[in-house]
């Protein structure tokens, strides 16, 4: 259906532990890309501080895995044009950044030439920096064709 689609996932984070949770992950992004659904994020573990550290259960250990679920969230909002709501515990305002719809959408599209399996980094800037923040997708995997058996 026409119009514009979003969701909101709030957690502490995932870790992507293995190359195949990876590919998962970057394949969930790349179907919401597609069918234009934005992902927002909140990570609702809150503002973190960390510590001196050396072991599990040391604060700097759990800050690094707090930092490595974190970044499983940033990827599924950055990737899909979303909001990544992080390190703040006021939880109000980040279901509102979240939940908010932008107050003006541009769709830039284009058709990649190589589908080589491999990452490639998109940068979209504005004239009037400062003004408007852009929400946009860090880049885009150019999947492979699947071949019909």
């Amino acid at each position: 259906m026409p119009g514009q689609r979003s969701i909101v996932l709030v957690s502490p984070g995932f870790l992507a532990l293995t190359q195949d949770m990876e590919q998962d992950m970057m394949e969930i992004v790349d179907g919401a890309a597609r069918s234009g659904v934005v992902i927002n994020t909140l990570d609702a573990g809150g503002l973190y501080a960390g510590g001196v550290a050396g072991r599990v259960g040391d604060p700097v250990f759990d800050s690094a895995e707090a930092q490595a679920r974190s970044d499983v969230m940033a990827e599924f909002a950055s990737g899909t044009g979303g909001v990544f709501f992080h390190n703040n515990n006021n939880l109000d305002e980040g279901f509102r950044r979240t939940a908010d719809a932008p107050e003006f959408v541009y769709v830039l599209g284009f058709s990649p030439q190589k589908l080589d399996g491999r990452f490639h980094k998109l940068k979209v800037t504005l004239n009037a920096a400062g003004r408007f923040d852009v929400q946009a997708r860090r880049g885009y995997y150019a999947f492979k064709p699947t071949t019909a058996n």
